[in-house]
């Protein structure tokens, strides 16, 4: 008498193979190709950066506005509670109008915010455009003031965008292919096998 033990515990495998990659053809990180959405490139956050003897300046575009971080160039320690103020240089505005803002400190994360509420939607708005953007940052501190300068650049976000992933088409095919092998082996063995 034979046992039926090597092809039943072959059919588990083969299905649970074949669930799994069904499962992350239509859940999992390929969704969005089944779905037919294109997938999203990670746009690189736009940084602006600015120095002088005195003062190192970082920022970053994201949409809860332009963080900033100040830190004194010799000792590398961050400036708390400084004034800074963001011009826009170019592209110059079509009203002639000057277009800047001034950096709140935040005290809970030692780092300076301008967020795109009033009155520095202006500011937010043309940073967020895409292309280069020139900026003159004044710096008051206790100890010291300056003036840095520095580009803040926004890439094109429809630029950013790869190409279609052709080895996403083909491990959703591998999957696709797997569970048909699978309902197909089941259905052989509750025929009675091979024919």
């Amino acid at each position: 008498m034979t046992s039926k033990f090597p092809v039943l515990w072959a059919q588990v495998v083969w299905r649970h193979l074949a669930m799994g990659s069904l499962w992350l053809g239509l859940c999992g990180p390929w969704a969005a190709v089944w779905a037919g959405v294109a997938p999203q490139a990670d746009v690189p956050v736009p940084v602006f950066t600015a120095q002088s003897e005195e003062f190192e300046l970082v920022g970053r575009l994201t949409p809860e506005g332009l963080r900033l971080w100040l830190d004194d160039a010799p000792g590398n320690r961050p400036v708390l509670n400084a004034q800074l103020t963001l011009e826009l240089v170019t592209p110059a505005p079509a009203n002639g109008q000057p277009v800047s803002a001034h950096a709140v400190f935040q005290a809970a994360s030692a780092d300076y915010l301008i967020s795109p509420s009033a009155p520095n939607t202006a500011l937010i708005t043309a940073l967020s455009q895409p292309g280069t953007h020139a900026l003159n940052v004044t710096v008051l501190s206790d100890t010291s003031s300056d003036l840095l300068a520095g580009e803040l650049v926004v890439e094109n976000r429809a630029d950013a965008l790869p190409a279609t992933d052709m080895s996403r088409g083909l491990l959703g095919a591998l999957g696709i292919a797997l569970v048909a092998g699978a309902f197909g082996l089941g259905r052989r063995s509750a025929r009675g096998g091979a024919r």
